[in-house]
């Protein structure tokens, strides 16, 4: 439960990232695919970005844990405007 928290405080971290604060044209992302539990793919004006969440270390395929760690973060990312 606690990786979970984790990886939602860095996917908001992430977000803040992309948003610019001083522009007036704030970019929007749509989330396209999550390939594990730490690294996912989203389209932002036109470009398809691969994003891995920095200091987050969630489990690789074929280890344990990262069945749920990817679906948390396709919960996460997935239908919100990043």
């Amino acid at each position: 439960m606690a990786l979970m928290k984790m990886v939602l405080r860095c996917v908001l971290v992430a977000i803040l990232l992309l948003t610019p604060l001083t522009s007036t044209n704030a970019a929007s992302a749509q989330a396209l695919q999550v390939y594990d539990g730490d690294t996912f793919k989203i389209l932002m004006e036109g470009k398809k970005v691969r994003l891995r969440l920095y200091g987050i270390d969630a489990p690789e395929s074929g280890q344990k844990g990262n069945v749920s760690a990817a679906r948390f973060l396709k919960r996460s990312v997935f239908g919100n405007l990043l």
